[in-house]
């Protein structure tokens, strides 16, 4: 949990889609940031599983669920309509007084687009310059840039110059895509009136159409790290309602053209249909009138983990329901047979196998976040080989401190080899279904070691930190977004304002969980009864575990 804070305080320090970009950035918090999501949230499954089944063999099934609505399902459904409002409503104050950094800089032609100069764009188009080269910083292409501006002047010229109307980037997206996802009704509309392709796809199988549903955080964090004005939610949202009316009645999907590119290799195409199924209308719905896609609609923002541990829990439950009592016996046996390690052998292998549909949005070491009510089922399976392994460790305690003894191997290997390869093979699927799942299995188990040899007898200072980590997570968001767009405005460096927002926000929430929870309903709501707390062999599973 705690990590999670050091997590989201770095963001706003690399470029990134983030509620506060600071004008002043350092690359090694992007390191940070991906050593830390690397495997941060598997170790916690795996944390999850062990305590599930603690509960489980003490107090049985029917008070293992109801402990789990307490600590789990209710906190995550308050959090809807309290912290997840207010970060939002911080974001956007936030994200209105941050400083803009300067943008990339850009030739000449991508220059004038960017910054709306439509006289400078009519200079540069009568040099002759090929309208279907991308820039060499972002690598978007010229009528791309003009369909993300905006401007209706400038895309006119570009088509007027014959600039090539479905030709697709490096993700397959046509212009069309580029002026829906801004919300740019007038560009729809222009680029529809001259011939542009409403039915291509992109790689992922998506359609002009269906970027409508991007959340607007994403879309004004990527808009103002390429140097493009963030849109108000306001008029993003009236825009691609508009969008909508004009896309709606000339997308056939049956007839959908693909945007020309390489035909991959099976396990690209297996990814592609996944994902185009995933992200298909089947599981979209109408909210008050706009559409809400199950899956990629955003929903639990940084709560998101505890809606998957309802569906963890859930999944527990069925298992246990279903089998007899005498697994019991059969599995305590298999704990001491030749084949005793197997689980774990199985989960660290069988893990290669969800790793490889991660990285839907972009390279990335770790696992996708997805914050939506439907689970994909590819996290799903993810998370829940850590989590059945963590039910694993609890009813072999012997076996699993053999795997943990060796915490420093792990540790070492992981941060010193598979940390590094991971980050230079970051663009290998190959590389990636191997290496990143190796190093979230190792640290983890490092961790657990670590823990063990260090912190296993009882204190009251860890007890205590321990039972705030969990409201610590809960609230940080909004405090944290707050505290970067202030240092914002400071000089002093990344480094600094990143020390100053870590200082102020744990403070701040200590005093929180101390005055506003530890001794009210909502502490015991979270963490159970303060008695329970003081004992030094804790007899309950820690309140998000």
């Amino acid at each position: 949990m705690l990590l999670g804070i050091v997590l989201h305080a770095s963001m706003s320090f690399f470029p990134v889609p983030w509620w506060v970009q600071d004008p002043q950035q350092n690359g090694l918090f992007g390191l940070l940031f991906l050593g830390i999501h690397g495997f941060r949230m598997p170790l916690f499954f795996l944390l999850s599983g062990y305590f599930t089944m603690l509960v489980y063999r003490r107090k049985g099934l029917s008070s293992l669920l109801k402990q789990r609505a307490l600590r789990i399902l209710l906190p995550c459904l308050l959090g809807l309509v309290t912290v997840h409002p207010l970060l939002h409503v911080v974001g956007a104050w936030a994200g209105a007084r941050v400083p803009r950094r300067p943008p990339a800089e850009l030739p000449p032609l991508f220059a004038a687009i960017r910054s709306g100069d439509a006289s400078a764009v009519q200079s540069q188009l009568r040099t002759g310059i090929d309208l279907a080269q991308p820039d060499p910083v972002f690598q978007i292409r010229p009528l791309h840039w003009g369909a993300l501006g905006g401007n209706p002047q400038i895309v006119a010229d570009l088509v007027a110059a014959n600039a090539p109307l479905d030709q697709g980037d490096g993700q397959g997206n046509v212009p069309l895509n580029a002026a829906a996802f801004a919300g740019h009704a007038a560009v729809v509309e222009f680029l529809l009136e001259h011939g542009a392709n409403p039915n291509a796809v992109n790689q992922e199988g998506r359609l002009p159409i269906d970027v409508l549903e991007a959340p607007v955080e994403m879309t004004a964090g990527i808009l103002q790290y390429l140097g493009l004005p963030p849109p108000n939610p306001e008029a993003l949202a009236e825009g691609r309602r508009r969008a909508g009316e004009l896309l709606t009645p000339v997308t056939q999907r049956s007839l959908a053209t693909a945007v020309p590119r390489p035909a991959g290799n099976w396990l690209e195409r297996v990814v592609r249909g996944y994902f185009r199924e995933l992200r298909s209308k089947k599981f979209e719905i109408t909210w008050r009138g706009q559409p809400f896609h199950l899956v990629s609609t955003g929903v639990f923002d940084h709560l998101w983990f505890l809606w998957f541990l309802v569906w963890m829990i859930a999944a527990f439950a069925l298992v246990v329901w279903w089998l007899p009592e005498r697994s019991r016996t059969a599995d305590s046996a298999a704990h001491s047979g030749r084949w005793a390690n197997g689980p774990i052998w199985g989960a660290i292998a069988a893990t290669a196998i969800p790793q490889a549909f991660m990285g839907s949005d972009g390279p990335s070491l770790g696992p996708d976040t997805s914050t939506g009510w439907l689970v994909p089922p590819h996290l799903l399976m993810y998370y829940g080989l850590f989590f059945a392994v963590g039910c694993w460790m609890y009813s072999a305690d012997h076996l699993s401190r053999s795997w943990t003894r060796h915490w420093k191997g792990w540790l070492t290997l992981s941060l010193v080899v598979l940390f590094p390869v991971a980050v230079v093979c970051l663009g290998s699927k190959t590389w990636s279904i191997v290496v990143q799942p190796l190093y979230a299995w190792l640290m983890s188990l490092g961790c657990l070691g670590l823990f063990e040899r260090y912190l296993a007898h009882p204190s009251s200072r860890l007890r205590y930190l321990s039972d705030s980590s969990y409201w610590l997570y809960i609230a940080h968001m909004p405090v944290v977004v707050a505290l970067q767009s202030v240092v914002s405005r400071w000089p002093g460096g990344a480094v600094v304002k990143f020390g100053l927002v870590m200082l102020a926000a744990i403070p701040l929430l200590l005093l929180s969980y101390h005055l506003l929870v530890r001794p009210t309903p909502l502490g015991w709501l979270l963490n159970g009864r303060i008695e329970r707390r003081n004992s030094p062999r804790p007899q309950h599973a820690p309140p998000a575990a």
